[in-house]
């Protein structure tokens, strides 16, 4: 997954079979899959709920306006070949395609803290999903009204995300800038830095391909052929544990240390 190779050019490298390798790849994918599907598809609150706090502190001290903002919310787009199961106007084309991005591929939602561990990669997703469909269908919000009551001098506070113009503005749980024409000035400003705030959560997204390239490369990502939203979720799980070990620019821009890699892979088993 660090690059895209072909099973022949690996046989030679590690003296095995190109079955043999085969066979590894995907019992070494099962395995991480069941760990992701655990710390990834759905933020871990075991470890989060105790640090919203600290993620919470890192955003106001960088400037941001919103007092109990804990994460960054975002949808990423991951390109795989044109799907031909059905034929070539079958269902699968239209419901993979994607009319804004011009290309096939699945929709994943991810969730991401000043540390720059990203808590959650929920999908996949249609292609042609929009992100506040994905925000409903992920049960997000449900999960942050549970979990993210955090008990503060004042009383129990709701400590929400921040999204971008995808979203609809009205659950306490997200706040989103403001949209439509008409905006006065103080909006426009409020726009303006909010959006210096949501620029690390694509900086997590490029991490991802950069380490595994592989998840990056479209033309070898076959819906159907093989387990392309698999591939994404362990890449994420394992950038996260790249993080652990090497730190990220989330973390530095934020002054927010990643956890031990330990603490993050606890509740994963």
């Amino acid at each position: 997954m660090a690059y895209p190779a072909r099973e022949v050019d690996l046989e030679h490298f590690f003296c095995r079979s190109i079955g043999f390798i085969s066979e590894m790849v995907e019992a070494v994918r099962k395995h991480l899959d069941k760990i992701a599907r655990k710390l990834v598809l759905q933020f871990d609150h075991r470890r989060i709920v105790p640090m919203i706090l600290v993620f919470a502190a890192a955003f106001q001290k960088k400037g941001c306006p919103l007092d109990h903002m804990w994460a960054l919310l975002d949808g990423t787009f991951r390109n795989f070949c044109r799907p031909a199961k059905d034929g070539y106007k079958g269902a699968a084309q239209q419901v993979q395609f994607s009319g804004h991005k011009r290309h096939h591929g699945n929709n994943h939602q991810g969730l991401e803290t000043p540390d720059g561990i990203v808590v959650e990669m929920h999908g996949p997703f249609e292609g042609r999903t929009n992100d506040q469909r994905m925000l409903n269908e992920s049960g997000l919000l449900t999960r942050i009204m549970q979990f993210c009551f955090i008990a503060t001098i004042v009383g129990p506070v709701l400590f929400y995300l921040f999204g971008d113009r995808g979203y609809v503005h009205g659950h306490p749980a997200l706040q989103v800038p403001f949209k439509g024409a008409g905006l006065t000035a103080q909006q426009k400003r409020y726009n303006l830095m909010m959006s210096r705030f949501r620029q690390p959560v694509e900086w997590c997204f490029g991490k991802i391909s950069t380490l595994f390239a592989y998840v990056d490369f479209y033309k070898n990502q076959k819906l159907y052929l093989q387990p392309a939203a698999s591939y994404w979720q362990i890449a994420t799980l394992l950038t996260n544990c790249h993080s652990c070990f090497y730190g990220n620019l989330t973390s530095q821009y934020f002054e927010v240390p990643t956890p031990e890699v330990e603490d993050y892979l606890k509740n994963g088993f």
